[in-house]
C-alpha cells in the first residue's frame, strides 16, 4: 500500500461516535437479503485523491468500510458497486450527522467516484490499521513431507492466513487487535451465510479417472440421464444410433463421448464435461480418458477437481491389467493427489457381471489390493480420504438410490450420489484475491475464455489482469454451466466473454487476476522433485514438460542443487551429478517462457506441479522460489 494511502488522517470534527453493535446490526441485516451483494464493503474500491491506483477492500482490514457521503440526506450510505444502485434510493442510516473529510475517494473501476471517509467500527481512530495489517494469499506453512518419495503432503494448507497468522498481525495495540479480531469473524460468517442466500446449492468439480474400458463414460452418462439432465427421448437416440454401428452397450458413454472418433472406438479422448443437479448440490462432471496416450487431458481435468471418482472394474482380467505396472490405476491415483485431490470415491464396477454377479470374495479382493495402494504409495488416509462401493454403471445399480438388499446383500453403505450429497462442505476462499486459470478459449461474439475461479469471485462489469500478459481486460458477461450469471464465486466453473486482449495473446495456462494482487511469473524455479520414472540418468541440461494449473509447457534443468535424504528430508552437502529413479532432489529449473506460478508455502494449487516426458510420469514436484520475477 502507498504512503499516501497509509497517512491519510480521519477528520477529527466527527459529532458522534459510530456504535458498533449498531453496525453489526445493520450489516446482519444486509446480509439476509440476496440484494446484499450490491454494497457488501468487500466489493468495494478506495483510493486517495491524489493516488490513481485502485486498491481493492480485500486487502483492507475488515475493521473498515467506505461508506458515501449523501449531502441532500446528510447520513451515510453504502456506495454500491454498481452504480445503478444509486438510483433506488436506498440509503442505510448509520448516524445523524457525520462530517465526510476530502481525503479518501470511494470508487468503481471505471464508475462515479463519490467523497467518502473510512470508518472504523467502534473508535474513531485517527490512523488506519498499518500496512503490516494487510492480508495477503499466503497459505499455512507445509508441516511435514511425506516419507515416501511418490508424493508431498498436501493437507495443512489452505489459501489466505493461518489463523495463527491472523493472530500476530500488527494493528496497533489490544483494544484495535480485539476489534479486528472481532470484525474478521464476523465478516466470515457474513460471506458464507450472504453466498448461502445468493446461490443456494454448493457446487462441486467431480473428475472420473480409471484405466481405460473401466466404466467412467458410462458412470457420468447413467448419471446425466437419473437426474434428467439428459432426457429419455435423447437416449432413446443414442441407443439406437449404437445399436445401428454396432456398439448397443456404448450408448450411455455417448452422452459424454460426443466426437466421432471417440464413439467409434469407445474410448475418451478429450476431457469431456457435462453437469447436474441434486436436491442438496450442483454437480460438474470431468470424464478424464484413461488410455495412457492421453493422460495429459487426464491431468487437466484433475487440476480443476474438487472430488475424485476412481472407477475400477471388478471383470474378471479387467482389473488384473489396470492395476497392474503399466495400467492407468495407479498413475491416475497418483496424479490425483499430486494435483491437490484431497478426496477420493472407488467405486468398483461391473459388479453384475457374469465373471463376478456381486460376489463380495471379489469385491474385497479389488479393495483389500487398492486400500494398500493408496494409502502406502499414493499418500491417502484410509479413515480420512477413500471410501469403497460397489455400483453397476450400465443398469445404474447404487449409483442414485441404495442398492437392493436382494442384489447385495452384503453391503449396507450409501449410493454414490448420496454419499457426494453428504460430504462436508469445501473450504472456499471467496475473500482471497481472484484466481482463474485458463482452460480453453473460443470466439463467440467476442472473446470467451473458460476457466475454475480457484479463489476469490468475479463480477460482470469487473476489470481484472491478465498475467503473465498484465494486460487490464473487462469482464464484458459472465456464464456458468446453463445461463448468464452477474457473479461467479470459488470453486465454479465459469465462461467469461472479455474485452481489451486480442486472442492470440490468450493462451491456456494464463491467469486472470486481481487487479492489485496479480499472480506471480517466473522463468527460472527452484523446485523439491520427486523422480517416479525416468528411462535414462536425469542431469543438468534434461528438458521435459511441465504441467502446473492449466499451463503446460517445456522446462530445462539447469542444475542439481540438493539430493535429499529420503527419511529425514535433509539436504546432501554437495549437488548431485546426476538423479535416477526413486530419489529426491532440490533443482533449478528454467521454462521456455514465463509462467504464472506461486511458491507452494503460498498458494499450492499454483505450487504444485507434474513432470512427463516420452509418455511417462517422469516426477513430481512443489516450487520452493522464484529466482527469476518477470
Amino acid at each position: 500500500m502507498s504512503s499516501e494511502a497509509k497517512n491519510v488522517d480521519v477528520d477529527d470534527t466527527w459529532e458522534e461516535r459510530i456504535d458498533q453493535e449498531e453496525i453489526l446490526e445493520k450489516i446482519g441485516k444486509l446480509r439476509m437479503s440476496a440484494e446484499a451483494e450490491e454494497f457488501r464493503p468487500r466489493n468495494l474500491y478506495y483510493e486517495p485523491q491524489d493516488f490513481s491506483a485502485n486498491y481493492d477492500i480485500n486487502n483492507v482490514p475488515y475493521g473498515y468500510f467506505n461508506m458515501s457521503y449523501d449531502q441532500n440526506y446528510d447520513r451515510r450510505k453504502y456506495h454500491p458497486y454498481n452504480n445503478d444502485y444509486s438510483a433506488r434510493d436506498r440509503d442505510i442510516r448509520l448516524c445523524e450527522k457525520v462530517l465526510a473529510p476530502p481525503e479518501v475517494k470511494v470508487s468503481t473501476l471505471g464508475g462515479q467516484r463519490t467523497t467518502s471517509k473510512v470508518i472504523k467500527i467502534g473508535e474513531c481512530s485517527k490512523t488506519p490499521f498499518s500496512e503490516e495489517s494487510v492480508v495477503g494469499r499466503n497459505g499455512n506453512k507445509i508441516n511435514k513431507v511425506d516419507k515416501g518419495f511418490c508424493s508431498v503432503d498436501m493437507e495443512n494448507l489452505s489459501l489466505g492466513a493461518s489463523k495463527q497468522e491472523k493472530n500476530h498481525v500488527s494493528v496497533g495495540g489490544d483494544e484495535e487487535r480485539r476489534d479486528y479480531d472481532i470484525v474478521s469473524q464476523f465478516q466470515e460468517e457474513i460471506d458464507e451465510e450472504v453466498l448461502q442466500d445468493m446461490y443456494g446449492k454448493e457446487h462441486l468439480n467431480v473428475v472420473f479417472i480409471g484405466h481405460v474400458d473401466a466404466g467412467k463414460s458410462t458412470l457420468g452418462g447413467n448419471i446425466l440421464y437419473i437426474t434428467e439432465m439428459v432426457d429419455k427421448r435423447t437416449m432413446e437416440k443414442y441407443e439406437k444410433d449404437a445399436k445401428e454401428a454396432g456398439r448397443e452397450s456404448w450408448y450411455l458413454s455417448w452422452a459424454l463421448d460426443s466426437t466421432k472418433e471417440e464413439r467409434s472406438k469407445g474410448k475418451t479422448v478429450e476431457l469431456g464435461r457435462a453437469y447436474f443437479e441434486t436436491e442438496k448440490r450442483r454437480y460438474t462432471i470431468l470424464d478424464a480418458p484413461g488410455h495412457k496416450s492421453y493422460v495429459p487431458n487426464m491431468i487437466e481435468g484433475t487440476a480443476q477437481a474438487d472430488v475424485a471418482v476412481l472407477v475400477i472394474s471388478a471383470r474378471k482380467g479387467e482389473y488384473e491389467t489396470g492395476f497392474e505396472k503399466g495400467g492407468q490405476t495407479r498413475e491416475h491415483a497418483m496424479l490425483s493427489k499430486t494435483q491437490g485431490v484431497s478426496k477420493l470415491v472407488v467405486v468398483i464396477n461391473k459388479m453384475d457381471d457374469p465373471t463376478v454377479e456381486w460376489s463380495k470374495e471379489r469385491y474385497d479382493e479389488c479393495t483389500n489390493g487398492i486400500s494398500m495402494f493408496l494409502r502406502k504409495e499414493v499418500g491417502y488416509n484410509p479413515k480420512t480420504d477413500f471410501v469403497f462401493m460397489p455400483i453397476s454403471a450400465f443398469t445404474g445399480v447404487n449409483i442414485k438410490e441404495r442398492i437392493d438388499k436382494k442384489i447385495c446383500p452384503w453391503y449396507n453403505g450409501p449410493s454414490l450420489l448420496e454419499y457426494l450429497d453428504e460430504m462436508d462442505t469445501f473450504e472456499r476462499k471467496v475473500n482471497a484475491p481472484l484466481i482463474i486459470p485458463i482452460h480453453a478459449k473460443y470466439k463467440d461474439m467476442g472473446l470467451v475464455i473458460e476457466g475454475k475461479v480457484e479463489s476469490g469471485y468475479v463480477k460482470k462489469g469487473s476489470n481484472v489482469i491478465l498475467m503473465p500478459n498484465k494486460t487490464v481486460v473487462e469482464v464484458i458477461a459472465l456464464y456458468d454451466e446453463l445461463e448468464e450469471i452477474r457473479i461467479g464465486r470459488c470453486g465454479e466453473q465459469v465462461k467469461l466473454r472479455i474485452r481489451g486482449v486480442e486472442e492470440e495473446d490468450v493462451m491456456t495456462g494464463h491467469i486472470l487476476s486481481s487487479l492489485n494482487s496479480p499472480v506471480s511469473t517466473a522463468k527460472i524455479f527452484e523446485a523439491q522433485i520427486a523422480i517416479l520414472e525416468v528411462k535414462n540418468l536425469l542431469t543438468a541440461g534434461y528438458s521435459c514438460i511441465i504441467h502446473i494449473h492449466s499451463a503446460v509447457q517445456e522446462v530445462t534443468f539447469l542444475k542439481l542443487l540438493y539430493k535429499l535424504d529420503k527419511l529425514t528430508n535433509r539436504r546432501s552437502k554437495k549437488p548431485p551429478a546426476f538423479a535416477i529413479k526413486g530419489m529426491k532432489i532440490v533443482a533449478l529449473l528454467e521454462a521456455a517462457s514465463p509462467l504464472c506460478l506461486e511458491t507452494f508455502d503460498k498458494y499450492r494449487q499454483l505450487g504444485r506441479f507434474i513432470l512427463r516426458n516420452e509418455g511417462l510420469t517422469v516426477a513430481i514436484g512443489k516450487v520452493t522460489k522464484l529466482i527469476s520475477e518477470e
